[in-house]
C-alpha cells in the first residue's frame, strides 16, 4: 500500500474532524458533569458526595482533554499529520 501525503486538505478536513468529535464528545462529558452535579446538589445521603463530586471531577477533566486536542490539531502539523483518517498508515 503506498503512504498518503498528508496534504493541505488533509490538515483542514483533520482539524474540522477532531474539533467536531472534541466538541461532541465534550457535549456528552458536560451533561454528565451535569448529572453530577444534580447528584451532589440533592445531598440526602453522604453517598451523594461521593458520587456527584467525582462524577464532575472527571467530567470537567475529559471536556478540557477533548477540547485540547481539537486544538491541538490545529497549533501542530506533526500531531495533525499522525491522527489523520485520509492517511493510511
Amino acid at each position: 500500500m503506498a503512504v498518503r501525503k498528508h496534504n493541505l486538505f488533509h490538515y483542514i478536513f483533520t482539524i474540522f474532524y477532531k474539533l467536531a468529535e472534541g466538541l461532541i464528545s465534550s457535549l456528552i462529558w458536560l451533561f454528565v458533569g451535569i448529572a453530577g452535579y444534580l447528584i451532589y446538589q440533592t445531598r440526602r445521603t453522604p453517598f451523594d458526595l461521593v458520587f456527584g463530586i467525582p462524577l464532575m471531577l472527571v467530567a470537567a477533566g475529559l471536556v478540557i482533554n477533548k477540547l485540547w486536542s481539537g486544538f491541538y490539531s490545529i497549533l501542530s502539523p506533526t500531531y495533525n499529520k499522525g491522527v489523520c483518517i485520509l492517511c493510511s498508515k
